[in-house]
This record gives C-alpha cells, sequence and structure tokens, in this order.
C-alpha cells in the first residue's frame, strides 16, 4: 500500500485555508442570523459577531497578504457570467424565501387567517424564491455531475 503525502504548507495553501476559515465562520454568522429571524434560534448577536471578528482577526495575523485574506460574500444580484453563481443563486433563493414568509406573516398572520391558506397571489414572491434556490441546487448539481464526468474520462 502506497501512501501520497500532500505538501499543504506552501504560502498559496495557507492563504486559501485561511480564507476559508473566514468563509466558514461568516456562513455560520449569516445562517444563524436568518435561523434567528425564523425565531428557530436563540441568538445572542454581539457574541456571534464577535466570534466572526476574532476569527477574521487571527486571519488577518496570519495571512501572507499585505491586504489580508478576502472573504467572499454571495453576490446578491444575478450574474450568470459569475463562476459562484449557482451558490449565490441557491442564497438569493433562500433569503428571498425567508422574506417571502416574514412579509406573509406581517401582512395577516397565518394564525389569524380562520384556517384559510394564503391565495396564490401571496405565496407568488415565496414559490418564485423557491424557484431560483431550486435552480442554484440544480446547477451546482449539474457542474458536480460534469466534474465527475472529466475525472472518469481523464482515469482519475
Amino acid at each position: 500500500m502506497a501512501k501520497l503525502v500532500v505538501d499543504n504548507s506552501t504560502p498559496e495553501a495557507l492563504q486559501r485555508r485561511i480564507e476559508a476559515q473566514i468563509q466558514v465562520a461568516f456562513a455560520k454568522l449569516a445562517s444563524n442570523m436568518l435561523e434567528f429571524l425564523c425565531g428557530e434560534l436563540e441568538f445572542e448577536l454581539f457574541g456571534e459577531m464577535q466570534e466572526f471578528v476574532s476569527i477574521y482577526e487571527a486571519a488577518m495575523r496570519k495571512s501572507a497578504d499585505r491586504v489580508g485574506p478576502d472573504i467572499r460574500i454571495p453576490n446578491l444580484r444575478r450574474d450568470d457570467a459569475n463562476e459562484d453563481e449557482p451558490t449565490n443563486a441557491v442564497l438569493r433563493g433562500a433569503l428571498r424565501a425567508v422574506a417571502a414568509l416574514l412579509n406573509l406573516q406581517a401582512e395577516v398572520p397565518l394564525d389569524d387567517r380562520g384556517g384559510k391558506k394564503p391565495t396564490k397571489r401571496e405565496m407568488k414572491p415565496y414559490i418564485n424564491a423557491l424557484g431560483e434556490l431550486t435552480s442554484g441546487l440544480a446547477a451546482i448539481q449539474e457542474r458536480k455531475r460534469t466534474r465527475t464526468k472529466v475525472k472518469k474520462r481523464n482515469g482519475r
């Protein structure tokens, strides 16, 4: 049995690792905020933000880049030329779905409708948001399938 050793200590690899840590911390913060807005999570805003800031400051000290590590934030405008568009579509769809449900609940609380369901017109923003989320997921899945086919073709 052979062992494959990968040298991941290059400055570029370290920078990518630092940026990935920041992305994960940012995603966790954003996710917790959304869950809090949906009423699903006890959330200590300042504590969560301080945790993110401390991770970012530690990354700044470790970074070889004088400017510091990049924080990749989702592009909330549709941009088909952006390589992250499928991921951005999922995030936009999720944010818009939450916003649509919050707006629906604000107009007439679901508990105050006397058992009536929201109309199709009222549900349209939510359905559109789910469509965007689904198209993003489909694009991610297609990208994954394409990469798998290429790897198989190349014998990996």
